[in-house]
């Protein structure tokens, strides 16, 4: 079965294209032994990838040989992505990705010659090979996102962040910019649970992640690290800056009292910041930001300490 390509010409040299395919992809009578094995190709390293940017770096470097352009930006706004190859040109097309009703995203070529008719017969065809192993790798960024959240409070977990503080200490390291980290510990916690029940400690820990977000920056992340504990990635940010976003917190939580039943459970923080030195890895950072956090507690609780 043929799959159905409707173009949309649109302003300023960009065509939007809404692809559709069937499952199976049958390509059309008289095509060359050169363009059958050129496809064969093109679909077996596609398929060599589950990582979004990964599949469009291998779908852009088999493009390169058939169109001339300079540079790519593929836009997922539901999947939070926004990825750029090479650099951008003066000519663009764009490209509305989708696949049985599923938005795929969009795919943006820039060059800065303007694109021929034959470059957008071609692009379309290259595109129809794209489909299923984009999905795929959206569907196991899915799987992965899904894998990386704490169940009870919506937090990332302790996998996401071994994963990201060692994406973020690379960052920091190859730009030269800060990153900070916070520890924060619910202050006798345990008196929580043993006085008004585990239920009471789960919904203390959802509100107190809630309460948390609430106050941290949208660059911030947090992550629930295990029992009470939770961990604050602060990318970019001086130790000034992340102490001044830790004594917020400190200051909401001791305001705002959880209600349970007909109680209202009070509760304390403390919190240990520090900043990413010369040459440290994300355990050294850790367990520096950790001392902090016992540091805070050996002084009193409801404070917050930094080295």
């Amino acid at each position: 079965m043929q799959s159905g390509i409707m173009a949309i010409p649109t302003s300023n040299n960009v065509s939007e294209l809404a692809l559709k395919r069937s499952p199976l992809v049958t390509p059309p009578l008289g095509i060359s032994l050169e363009e059958l094995q050129r496809s064969i190709h093109i679909a077996g390293l596609l398929q060599s990838s589950l990582e979004v940017n990964e599949v469009l770096d291998n779908f852009l470097a088999a493009t390169r040989h058939m169109v001339s352009f300079k540079g790519a930006r593929f836009i997922n706004e539901d999947y939070e992505l926004d990825l750029e190859f090479g650099d951008s040109g003066r000519h663009s097309t764009s490209y509305n990705l989708s696949l049985a009703e599923e938005n795929l995203g969009q795919l943006t070529l820039s060059a800065d010659n303007r694109f021929s008719e034959q470059d957008g017969r071609t692009l379309e065809g290259l595109l129809c090979y794209l489909m299923y192993p984009l999905r795929n790798a959206l569907l196991y960024l899915d799987a992965r996102k899904a894998a990386q959240i704490d169940a009870l409070t919506g937090a990332y977990n302790r996998l996401a962040l071994d994963d990201n503080l060692a994406r973020e200490i690379g960052l920091s390291q190859r730009h030269g910019t800060p990153l900070a980290l916070a520890i924060l510990d619910v202050d006798h916690f345990k008196t929580i649970n043993d006085e008004h029940g585990h239920a009471a400690g789960d919904e203390v820990l959802k509100q107190l992640a809630g309460l948390i977000k609430s106050e941290i920056r949208g660059c911030d992340v947090l992550y629930r690290y295990g029992g009470e504990e939770f961990v604050i990635l602060l990318a970019n940010t001086h130790l000034d800056g992340a102490l001044l976003v830790a004594e917020r917190i400190r200051a909401a939580v001791e305001a705002r009292p959880i209600p349970w039943g007909s109680s209202r459970l009070a509760l304390t923080v403390s919190l240990g910041v520090t900043t990413l030195r010369p040459g440290e890895d994300g355990r050294q950072l850790f367990l520096r930001t950790d001392s902090c956090l016992y540091a805070a507690k050996a002084a009193g609780r409801n404070r917050v300490h930094s080295d």
